[in-house]
Order: structure tokens, then C-alpha cells, then sequence
């Protein structure tokens, strides 16, 4: 057996050792590596990575005026001991919502403002303000998100924070206040102010406040008066000062219920302020008619009496005391020629007036009940002009107001408009001499048979009052008498000859009223035999027609046949008889 020292399991043992030391150095060295390696892990991965920061965000809740500017302010606070850098707050706002700001970035719009907080150490505090308009309307919601973003010394990649808070719109930067009756009468000027009030927490400057009327309302008067836009200029009005606007409207016929008016205040070119109020006419409370009766009813010749009917009724429901009625007489009525019972005639003007002296139905007018007042009257006996309109006007009044209405009283009126026919004169004549027409006849008077005479005819219209439209003359020559092609005053295509009628048309057309149209044209004749000892006609059938250009009315005028014993006054008369 061989010696311990040098047998093969000393250097196995050896060889053991060995190896055994040579792993406890790598596995040493591995830890150490894995311990140094997560060190430098930690720390460059995690203890000086970039990280947010706990700042904090606060926002202020002011309540919000629509038209009018609030200021809204932001504060950012550092608690960390990180320093904040390039800070930056974003203020993002509801639709209809602006903001204005004095420290804004490049990037910055009154929609999206963008201001920049810069760098905060540990505790610094960096405040930023907006002034914040809106156009919500009164009770609604104004949601508004505030975001910082920045970055921090640990690197370059940025961080954000947000604050979201919602402002309420409590009222207009202006308050607007419109009073006015909810019923208003026809006619009758009524009242309505306009009060206005400064909400904001600066002076009022600029602003303006104009109108929107419906039709048929206008302004009676305004105290203070309007503008040469027809704006008021409102006052420089300090915080919570008010002031008001007198108005006096009237609603006109052609107003139509329901009714609204609409205030609304500018300032620049922002609606600041609206405000509407709504209004109905009244019922009529008392309703009034004028007929008038005769021949026609609304078409009169001159000198017709006529016979009027005006009918009062209670429309309301309560009872209309000392009622008036007043009837205004036109120009073509004569006032001379007035009957009428328990009623006045002014003296120094057409007016018939009717009062509860007489008529005790006036004095106390039950609901639904009527009262009927007649009158007698005449057309005046001549009258020149284009427009012969005789109108009777009737205005009824009371100062009983029903409940609810605002009206000075009640009061109804009517119209009743006749019209007068035109007052024509016709002329129809012959002549043997007729320095008027300018016409040279020839031949003897009276006239003989075998030779030949000529005449002249002439016609002539004069409307002493209307005008005349559309007029045509027109008359027939008997056979042996001769159209010559003569005329004087007319041109040959105003007066026509038809030649197998014998029928001579004037067309006159157009007659101004108390004018005289004239025309004229020659005849000739030549007596037979048989015709000797007796007068021979030189135009039958001679008639007018026309349109009276006033009523519209046909107007036709006949006149008697013209024969060679001419007329009163013109050379040659009671010479006609044919010589044989």
C-alpha cells in the first residue's frame, strides 16, 4: 500500500480544493457584479429617472355673466423639492366662451389661452388670470378644464396636470326688464318702460340699447329720446347702478296679436343683453257702422239727398257709460241740408254730434246691446275735381276701459264713402258760318235744290267734375250727305268716316276734368227736287259714350239730330227750309 502523501487521492484531493476555490471566486464575482449592476440600475432607472412631480392646480369658481367679463385666476403651487421647469397652463373652455389674457404665448387664441408659468422651485407659487367672457345663457354650465404641463431637472420628457371646475352663468352683464300692459288698445298710445342694470363689477362705458317693434307699433315719444340710429346710448353706469327708458308706443290698424317687443344691449360688437315681453290688441270694446241708403249706395249724383244709419254696439262685457258719437261730414256734403233728431250741428264745422242728452241709450250701454242714430243729408249741387269722394267719418267714444286694458278709453270708428258720378255736358251743332272751327263752307243758306252747300259739324265734351276715359263720339250722315274729309281740331285718325255706313267716329279718349275737348268736320249736300220746302238733316243718331274715370261708371249722353235749320245764335238759323 502506498503512502498517503503520494497515492492518487492526495492529488484528487488537490484537484478538489482547487476547484472548489475557483467557484467561490465566480460565484463571488457574479454577485458582486449583479450587486453593482442593480445599483447602477437603480439608480440611473429609477432614483434619477424623470418623474411628475405632485404639484398642484386650483382654480377659482366666480360666477360667470353672459356678455360680461369675469376674471378667472389660476394658481400652481411646487410642494416637491423637484423643481418645476418650462411650465406651461393651457385653459381650455365651453363653446360661446372666450378668455383674454395679457400674458399669452405665440400659440395663444381667446379660444384656447396659453400662458407660460416658467420654472418653480420647492413652495413657489405662480398665479395666472384670465378675464372670461360668455354667451351661455342664465343658468346653464360653463365647464373648464385647467392643464400645466411641464418638465423636470431629471430630464426632458414632460409631465401634465388638470383641474376641471364648472362655472354657473347666473344673470346678463346687464339686467333688462321690460314693463308693459299685457292687453293694449288699437290707437290709443300706451305705456312701456325699459329698465336696465349694471352687473358687472366695472363701470358700464359704450353700450347701447336698441329696439325691435313688431309691425304695426311704433313710438309715440321716448324719454330719454332715442339716437339719430334710433339707439340709446346708455350712460356711464357704475357697478349695480340702474336706469329706465319711458316709452309711449300705439299699435296701429295693421297690428296683428300677439305682439312682442325686444330689447337687447350691445357693447362693440357683443350682444350683451336681450330681453322680450309679450302683448296682445284688446277686443274692441265698442264696434260702430255707417251705411248710407239711396238710389245706390255708393255711387250719388250731385243734389241726391241721402239717408244715413250709424249703429253703436256694446262689444264688451261690461257697460259703456257716457258714450259720444261724432259724425264728420266730407266736402260734398252739404251741411245746410242736414236733418237729423237729438243731436248738434257745429257751427263752424260738418260735424253732427250725438251725446246721452236725448238719447239716454248713449248715457248707459248694456253688453251686447246696440243703439241705431239716423241722419238726412244732401250732395252739394256742383263740384269740379278729379277725386269726388263724399265720405261720412263716425268716431265713437267712452271712458269705461274694460279690466286688464291699458287705453286712455274705449272708442271705435267707421267709414261710409260715396262716390259722385261725373256731371257730363254734351254738345252736338251745325253751322253754315264757323269762325271757331276754321273751316271755309261754301254754298247758299237756306239751301237750294241742284246746289251745293257744305256745313260744319261740331262736337264737344266738358266734364264739370270727374275726369272721362275711354270717350266716343259718334253720329250717322243720311244718305245725300257728303263727308268731304274736312276737319278742324281732330287729326284724321282721332275722327273716322266709314264710307258705306255713313257712320263718323271721334275717339276722344282722355277728358280731364272742367277741360273741353272739341272736334269738327264738313258736310255737303246737294237738294233734290223732292226735298224742296222742307228742312233736310245732316247728322242722326248722335250719341257719347265714355268711362267716368273717377267711379268707373259708363257715361252716355244722346243729343237731338242736326238738321239745316242749325241752332240759336249761329248765322244762318231758321234759314234751313230748301229752296226750290
Amino acid at each position: 500500500m502506498a503512502d498517503a502523501w503520494g497515492s492518487s487521492n492526495y492529488q484528487e484531493a488537490v484537484d478538489e480544493g482547487t476547484s472548489r476555490r475557483r467557484l467561490k471566486w465566480v460565484l463571488g464575482g457574479t454577485a458582486a457584479a449583479l450587486i453593482v449592476g442593480g445599483g447602477l440600475a437603480y439608480y440611473f432607472l429609477v432614483y434619477a429617472a424623470p418623474r411628475p412631480i405632485p404639484i398642484e392646480v386650483a382654480v377659482s369658481t366666480p360666477t360667470l355673466l353672459k356678455g360680461g367679463a369675469v376674471q378667472v385666476s389660476v394658481t400652481v403651487t411646487n410642494p416637491s423639492r423637484d423643481r418645476l421647469l418650462d411650465g406651461e397652463l393651457v385653459l381650455e373652455l365651453p363653446g360661446q366662451t372666450t378668455a383674454q389674457t395679457d400674458e399669452g404665448t405665440a400659440s395663444s387664441t381667446s379660444e384656447r389661452p396659453v400662458v407660460e408659468v416658467g420654472d418653480l422651485d420647492f413652495g413657489a407659487v405662480a398665479t395666472r388670470s384670465f378675464s372670461v367672457t360668455t354667451e351661455l345663457s342664465p343658468g346653464s354650465a360653463a365647464p373648464v378644464r385647467a392643464v400645466v404641463s411641464y418638465r423636470t431637472e431629471r430630464g426632458a420628457q414632460r409631465f401634465a396636470v388638470a383641474r376641471d371646475v364648472s362655472l354657473v352663468v347666473t344673470q346678463p352683464a346687464v339686467s333688462l326688464n321690460i314693463d308693459i300692459a299685457p292687453s293694449v288698445a288699437r290707437n290709443d298710445p300706451f305705456s312701456a318702460t325699459v329698465r336696465y342694470r349694471n352687473n358687472e363689477t366695472a363701470a358700464l362705458s359704450g353700450a347701447r340699447l336698441a329696439l325691435v317693434l313688431p309691425r304695426g307699433i311704433s313710438v309715440v315719444s321716448a324719454t330719454p329720446q332715442a339716437g339719430a340710429t334710433g339707439e340709446w346710448q346708455l350712460p356711464v353706469t357704475a357697478p349695480g347702478a340702474s336706469g329706465a327708458i319711458e316709452l309711449r308706443l300705439v299699435a296701429r290698424n295693421d297690428a296683428i296679436s300677439p305682439l312682442g317687443i325686444r330689447a337687447t344691449v350691445t357693447s362693440g360688437n357683443r350682444q350683451i343683453a336681450e330681453q322680450a315681453a309679450a302683448f296682445s290688441i284688446s277686443a274692441d270694446p265698442l264696434g260702430v257702422s255707417v251705411t248710407s241708403a239711396g238710389e245706390d249706395e255708393s255711387l250719388v249724383n250731385f243734389s241726391q239727398p241721402l239717408s244715413y244709419s250709424v249703429t253703436v254696439s256694446n262689444l264688451s262685457q261690461v257697460v259703456m257709460k257716457d258714450i259720444v258719437v261724432t259724425a264728420r261730414l266730407g266736402n260734398l256734403l252739404n251741411p245746410a241740408t242736414v236733418v237729423v233728431q237729438n243731436a248738434s250741428l257745429s257751427a263752424g264745422e260738418p260735424v253732427i254730434t250725438w251725446r246721452g242728452v236725448g238719447n239716454p241709450r248713449l248715457q248707459s250701454l248694456d253688453p251686447g246691446a246696440s243703439v241705431t242714430l239716423n241722419f238726412n243729408v244732401k250732395v252739394v249741387a256742383a263740384k269740379a275735381g278729379s277725386n269726388l269722394s263724399a265720405p261720412v267719418t263716425v268716431d265713437v267714444t267712452s271712458p269705461t276701459v274694460p279690466s286688464g286694458t291699458a287705453a286712455s278709453g274705449s272708442k271705435a270708428s267707421d267709414v261710409a264713402t260715396v262716390k259722385v258720378m261725373a256731371a257730363t255736358t254734351f254738345g252736338a251743332a251745325a253751322y253754315w258760318r264757323d269762325p271757331m272751327s276754321q273751316i271755309a263752307n261754301s254754298g247758299p243758306q237756306p239751301p237750294r235744290v241742284g246746289t251745293a252747300t257744305t256745313y260744319v259739324v261740331r262736337w264737344s265734351i266738358n266734364p264739370k267734375s270727374a275726369g272721362l276715359r275711354d270717350a266716343t263720339v259718334t253720329g250717322v250722315l243720311p244718305p245725300g250727305v257728303r263727308f268731304t274729309g274736312v276737319r278742324g281740331g281732330v287729326s284724321a285718325t282721332a275722327l273716322l268716316h266709314d264710307a258705306r255706313t255713313g257712320r263718323v267716329t271721334w275717339n276722344a279718349g282722355e277728358v280731364a276734368a272742367d277741360a273741353t275737348a272739341r272736334a269738327a268736320f264738313q258736310v255737303e249736300v246737294v237738294p233734290a227736287a223732292n226735298q224742296a220746302n222742307r228742312e233736310l238733316k245732316l247728322l242722326t243718331d248722335v250719341a257719347l259714350e265714355a268711362t267716368d274715370a273717377f267711379t268707373g261708371v259708363k257715361v252716355e249722353r244722346e243729343t237731338i239730330d242736326l238738321t239745316t235749320m242749325l241752332q240759336q245764335g249761329a248765322t244762318g238759323v231758321g234759314q234751313g227750309i230748301v229752296e226750290p
